[in-house]
């Protein structure tokens, strides 16, 4: 759900969940020269402040972001730091959406249309949306086919009574895969064996078999930055996570975390996110200024 200050009292519409800076300050990208960057900041704190009586609190906190937009995209290094790190957000975000979209590796025509659509809103190009989404639906194939060809081979040494003979031939999808793949199943299903072999071993269990899930990431923020962050997994099989806003942890098992974050002369905030697999849970706490 959008936040309702940015449209009260920005002006701004009602899609747009979370604005970035540029938006913040009602500039386009192409035009935040310093100059605009500190005139359209200066407007924007004038109009702020004529309306501080309505909502003090909520005033205060969208002032310090127009600052903020301002130091940021006012200084040249502080901006390009920014597109490319706001670039990276919006690319993993399309990612998020296109995973959503998928069903057992299938991309309907209606569920194209929002992603493209989405992709366009977070003002990205359409190759680079399209880009992401061949990707995807290419991995996501490869992954069902390996599964496939496993629950085929294993079928086909159960019916012959041990491993397949070489050569033999399996019609899976369409395709015709030797039956030399039972390999793979045998592999997967057999004894572990020493390492280096062992440890292929159990890549192969979790990432064909579904043995175990694929890992998730998080990505925290705050508003203001720099808050400090505690990540505890719910079910206590993860070590707790500490780190600053912003706050990004990778290769996380899926399940539900609980993550705290402090910052001085803010209260304290906690929120729950579950993490799922192969997708970047990313959220942003507005943090509440103690009085």
């Amino acid at each position: 759900m959008a936040d309702s200050r940015y449209q009260r009292f920005l002006g701004l519409p009602h899609d747009i969940a979370k604005p970035d800076y540029y938006q913040i300050l009602g500039l386009e990208p192409t035009a935040a020269t310093p100059d605009r960057v500190a005139r359209y900041a200066q407007e924007r704190l004038v109009k702020l402040a004529r309306r501080r009586t309505e909502d003090p609190e909520a005033v205060e906190a969208l002032a310090e972001e127009v600052r903020r937009a301002e130091r940021t995209l006012g200084d040249p290094g502080g901006r390009a730091r920014y597109d490319t790190e706001e670039r990276e957000r919006r690319l993993r975000e399309v990612e998020r959406i296109v995973r959503y979209q998928i069903v057992d590796g299938v991309l309907s025509a209606d569920a194209e249309s929002t992603v493209l659509r989405e992709g366009a809103r977070l003002g990205l190009r359409e190759a680079e949306v399209r880009g992401i989404l061949e990707q995807i639906l290419e991995d996501s194939t490869v992954v069902q086919m390996r599964r496939e060809v496993v629950q085929k081979a294993l079928a086909e040494r159960e019916r012959l009574g041990g491993a397949p003979a070489a050569g033999r031939r399996l019609k899976i999808a369409g395709a015709t895969v030797l039956a030399a793949t039972a390999l793979v199943a045998l592999l997967a299903t057999g004894p572990r064996l020493p390492s280096p072999v062992g440890d292929a071993q159990d890549a192969l269990r979790a990432r064909v078999l579904g043995a175990a899930p694929e890992p998730g990431g998080l990505e925290l923020r705050s508003e203001p930055a720099g808050a400090g962050v505690e990540v505890v997994a719910v079910s206590g099989q993860w070590p707790a996570l500490i780190g600053t806003t912003p706050f990004v942890a990778s290769g996380l098992p899926p399940g539900l975390y609980r993550c705290e974050l402090r910052l001085e002369g803010h209260a304290p905030e906690t929120i729950e996110v579950r993490v799922v697999p192969c997708m970047q849970e990313a959220r942003t706490v507005q943090l509440r200024r103690q009085r």
